[in-house]
């Protein structure tokens, strides 16, 4: 959705719309943002959170979000290839010490 300087909203794309959990839109920041800037993630988390500690309803379901699109994407990579399979192991991997193979449902990293 766009809304416009006049107020106006605007509805831009119909593909693959829903109502969903919006906390699942931060799955990706457990994989890829982390991965790639631990700083930026804490960020955009304490950005949604303004600055105020998360409810420990968000870590849960990350850590089942995490979890879930951890072996999903595992059967995902399957027709891309082994490069793309290794990937996948490998990000699992991280996600799986980063929650202390699921014990704990705040990454280590956080």
């Amino acid at each position: 959705m766009i809304i416009d300087k006049n107020g106006e909203l605007y509805i831009i794309d119909f593909n693959r719309w829903g109502y969903d959990d919006p906390y699942e839109e931060f799955n990706r920041l457990m994989v890829f943002t982390r991965k790639t800037s631990i700083p930026f993630a804490k960020g955009q988390i304490a950005g949604y959170f303004h600055r105020k500690q998360p409810p420990e309803m968000f870590f849960r379901r990350m850590a089942l979000y995490t979890a879930i699109n951890a072996l999903f994407s595992i059967i995902w990579s399957i027709p891309f290839g082994e490069e793309e399979i290794k990937g996948d192991l490998e990000r699992s991997q991280m996600n799986y010490d980063d929650y202390n193979g699921f014990k704990t449902i705040i990454p280590n990293w956080y």
